[in-house]
């Protein structure tokens, strides 16, 4: 008895590899979408919670002081206080931002700080399914 002949695949057209419309694309789904996000959310939330007990938390030293007096200046009107940026000037405008909505305290910072972390945790995991 002969051996049986390998089937040879046939060549796909491009339009054969498109994917019909009905069909959905691979990627992450909604719920996952969401329990992703919550999930970085609640444990950036509960980090900074824990942090409330640290004495920086609310008087901020180094980098976070010298942000948090440009945000101050920028949120008054007066504008950057640095000629030369010596630091990227984004997030003390961000900060500048919160200060001007009145959401300058320490704790609506950082929870605003923990949202933007969910998002890229989010935007991350949406990447990594494509």
């Amino acid at each position: 008895m002969p051996a049986p002949k390998p089937r040879r695949r046939a060549a796909r057209s491009a339009t054969d590899r498109r994917r019909a419309p009905d069909q959905a694309a691979p990627g992450l789904g909604r719920s996952a979408a969401w329990w992703i996000a919550g999930v970085a959310f609640a444990l950036r939330v509960a980090h900074v919670l824990f942090l409330r007990e640290n004495p920086w938390f609310s008087h901020p030293i180094i980098d976070a002081a010298t942000y948090d007096a440009a945000a101050r200046s920028i949120a008054a009107g007066h504008g950057h206080p640095d000629a030369v940026f010596w630091q990227p000037p984004g997030y003390a405008y961000f900060l500048g931002l919160l200060h001007a909505l009145g959401a300058g305290a320490p704790l609506a910072v950082r929870l605003a700080q923990a949202a933007l972390g969910a998002a890229t945790a989010l935007l991350t995991a949406r990447l990594g399914a494509l």
